[in-house]
């Protein structure tokens, strides 16, 4: 009787051992700041994805990396959008298992509203160099402007340079 209790147990353990599950207890991460995803559970190899969208309608964001280790370390990209993500681990069983979701804030704009699709230009001819801007709308269509100097022939010095230089004269003069 012992014996069949004790096996019952050890069967239950394995069960419960069974799926690889996320260890962390917050998820709270920032852009180019790594952040240590740890587990236990489950047999290698385990394939670590990041899924997004709302908790009843995950989709696979993208796919991190496939290890044997119990831990892996990912740095969210600048580029990586504001949304709600989770992440997904399948061990070598395929069965798949979530961490808690968590809404990450990413850079104030993306990167495409910062790459406002503006190119300048320089070219010299005849009449010497000379400067173009060319913007392209979200409709591909361009347009050019010239570029001009407004400050041409004019010294002007920045607050940050002034303050700098008076600092080290109160150093230098102390």
């Amino acid at each position: 009787m012992k014996l069949t209790l004790a096996a019952a147990v050890t069967g239950l353990a394995v069960i419960v051992d069974a799926k690889a599950s996320f260890t962390n207890l917050v998820f709270t991460l920032q852009a180019g700041v790594p952040f240590n995803l740890t587990w236990s559970g489950g047999s290698a190899p385990y394939q670590i994805a990041l899924d997004n969208g709302p908790a009843n309608n995950l989709k696979d964001f993208q796919s991190l990396t496939t290890t044997s280790s119990m831990h892996y370390v990912y740095t969210p990209p600048p580029s990586l959008p504001s949304n709600s993500y989770t992440f997904k681990i399948t061990d070598a069983s395929g069965e798949p298992n979530y961490s808690q979701q968590w809404d990450y804030q990413g850079l104030s704009m993306s990167l495409t509203a910062l790459n406002s699709n503006s190119t300048a230009t320089t070219s010299s001819g005849a009449s010497g160099a000379s400067k173009v801007a060319t913007k392209t709308d979200s409709a591909g269509a361009s347009s050019t402007s010239p570029i001009t100097n407004t400050n041409a022939g004019e010294r002007v010095a920045s607050p940050v340079a002034f303050l700098v230089v008076a600092a080290a004269g109160l150093v230098f003069f102390s």
